[in-house]
């Protein structure tokens, strides 16, 4: 197993669960971020990092952990 092989496997499942706890408290995280915005002054619109944002957001970083984990069980990851 390579290093890349290695790092992969470790931090695929890190990724995932970073991605899954996006998906699982969008609403908290969005209400951080708009809030976190108001604070420095930045405009913030009804449409500024929105929960659906954050759900696609952890989507894709799961999904991506996940692809890791899988290239680097399979040997795609060189």
């Amino acid at each position: 197993m390579t290093e890349t092989q290695t790092a992969a496997l470790i931090f695929s499942p890190l990724f995932v669960v970073f991605g899954v706890c996006f998906v699982v408290f969008r609403q908290h995280i969005s209400d951080a971020a708009r809030r976190h915005r108001r604070e420095q002054g930045v405009y913030v619109g009804p449409h500024t990092q929105t929960p659906g944002l954050m759900m696609i957001g952890g989507a894709v970083i799961a999904l991506a952990g996940l692809g890791f984990g899988i290239a680097a069980l399979t040997g795609a990851v060189a």
